[in-house]
């Protein structure tokens, strides 16, 4: 079980293997069959139900889709090619 309250921007999340990291990631951005977990997103104290995958975006260590950009300017990338 991941908990944790992000504020605005970026973000990181470390935590040992195998504690749902990658997994909570994942629900968040629809990556993930939501079939047999809970999941409850709050944005503004809202509970968020649909269409998170439109906010929600990261970059994992080893999925890059370019080693020639920046963190940063790979997220803009597929933030533009979802769009």
């Amino acid at each position: 079980m991941l908990q944790r309250i992000f504020q605005t921007g970026m973000n990181a999340i470390r935590r040992s293997t195998g504690s749902g990291k990658s997994s909570s990631l994942d629900l968040s951005a629809d990556r993930k069959d939501p079939e047999g977990f809970k999941r409850e997103i709050l944005l503004n104290d809202q509970l968020q139900t649909k269409d998170l995958e439109y906010h929600v975006g990261y970059v994992v260590q080893d999925d890059i889709v370019s080693g020639n950009l920046t963190v940063k300017e790979n997220l803009l990338f597929s933030d533009n090619v979802r769009l």
